[in-house]
C-alpha cells in the first residue's frame, strides 16, 4: 500500500518544531505491520535538519489523513535505512513524553 502522509516533530504537546511530507510504503502481516519511506521535495538543508532531528530523539507523529479526515495519528521511530530522505518506521510503545539532554558546545 502506498500512501503520502506527514511526519511531525514535536518539542512539547503545544511546539511543532518540524514537519515532512513522506511517501510511505506499508506492508500489513500477522505480525503487525512494517513501513518505508522518503522525503517528499527535500534538499540539501532539509536533509541536514531531519538527520538533526532523528538523532536528537527519532520518534516523530505520523499523520495521515484523507479527503480531510485524520485516519491515523501515531507515534513511530525513525531509522535512516542508508539513502539519503529515506527512512524506516516502527511503532513507538514508550511514553509519550521522553527527556531529551542536547547541548550545543560554543
Amino acid at each position: 500500500m502506498e500512501i503520502r502522509a506527514r511526519l511531525e516533530w514535536w518539542a512539547n504537546r503545544s511546539t511543532l518544531l518540524a514537519g515532512v511530507e513522506v511517501d510511505l510504503s506499508l506492508a500489513f502481516g500477522e505480525d503487525g505491520w512494517r513501513a518505508g519511506g522518503r522525503l517528499i521535495e527535500c534538499g540539501p538543508e532539509e536533509l541536514e535538519g531531519f538527520a538533526f532531528l532523528c538523532a536528537l530523539d527519532p520518534v516523530f507523529r505520523l499523520v495521515y489523513a484523507q479527503d480531510g479526515d485524520t485516519e491515523w495519528d501515531l507515534y513511530v521511530v525513525v531509522e535512516a535505512d542508508g539513502l539519503p530522505g529515506h527512512f524506516i518506521l516502527t511503532e513507538y510503545a514508550g511514553p509519550a513524553e521522553r527527556p531529551i539532554d542536547h547541548r550545543i558546545d560554543l
